[in-house]
């Protein structure tokens, strides 16, 4: 949950691109960019300090999409993506500079292993999210099985 979440405040779209961006953040450094033992822990971490660069602990990306996932990351909604059409346009931006006309042919063939991995990742975590909590329950969904 975004920031102002915590805060109480209602969802917006800067909201809906913190969630994005943790999420891009987890699939690609492999943590979550806040690690807490219980949601107090969790709340104050996320509202409190930054997470770390995502350059910091995925160092195999480009430094154009650790500083999309960073800016996602922003606990001020102010400094986010005003939207998901300009996350979207920022991330177009950053495939076509590394365009076979861009980008030189390392940093293209990185990219594409780095998205197959994510698309593949969010796909199977995608499928093991909907086993566990959608799981039937006496011809009923539960939508209750989550971890909190």
């Amino acid at each position: 949950m975004a920031p102002e979440t915590w805060a109480g405040h209602a969802p917006t779209p800067q909201t809906d691109i913190y969630s994005v961006g943790a999420v891009l953040y987890e699939l690609s450094a492999g943590v979550p960019p806040h690690i807490a033992t219980d949601l107090w822990e969790l709340e104050v971490a996320i509202c409190g300090r930054d997470a770390a660069p995502l350059s910091s602990v995925a160092k195999e990306f480009p430094t154009g999409f650790s500083a999309i996932v960073d800016r996602c990351l922003q606990r001020d909604p102010n400094l986010r993506f005003k939207s998901g059409e300009e996350l979207r346009g920022a991330l177009e931006e950053l495939v076509r500079s590394l365009s076979p006309l861009h980008g030189s042919a390392d940093a293209r063939a990185k990219m594409m292993r780095i998205g197959g991995g994510v698309l593949a990742t969010a796909l199977l975590g995608t499928a093991i999210g909907l086993s566990v909590f959608l799981r039937p329950v006496g011809g009923m969904v539960d939508f209750t099985g989550g971890p909190y």
